[in-house]
């Protein structure tokens, strides 16, 4: 039984999923958590964090690019500490994400 997140598969198993990706995030293992989380960016309950967590794992690889849209996405979305983050980063010229 195929179990993307694309399938329409059901909130809880969702929340779960992304528990899943925060965990390997936590984990340090950034490559796995990008995988999990970028499957769930569609979801809109999700967003906020999924977009904030990709950015932060962006950001351990050195993909200072991708982690820059990711957080300003996560903040668009209404993600606090996306937009502290972002208020940081563009407050002070010698810091890079």
């Amino acid at each position: 039984r195929d179990r993307s997140p694309s399938r329409g598969l059901g909130d809880v198993y969702k929340r779960q999923l992304m528990i899943k990706g925060l965990a390997c995030y936590f984990l340090e293992k950034y490559d796995v958590a990008l995988k999990i989380l970028s499957g769930l960016i569609d979801n809109t309950q999700l967003q906020s964090t999924v977009y904030y967590y990709r950015a932060l794992s962006h950001l351990a690889i050195n993909e200072q690019a991708k982690a820059l849209s990711d957080m300003q996405n996560a903040a668009a979305c209404g993600n606090k500490s996306a937009a502290e983050w972002l208020n940081l980063y563009s407050s002070s010229p010698t810091t890079q994400p």
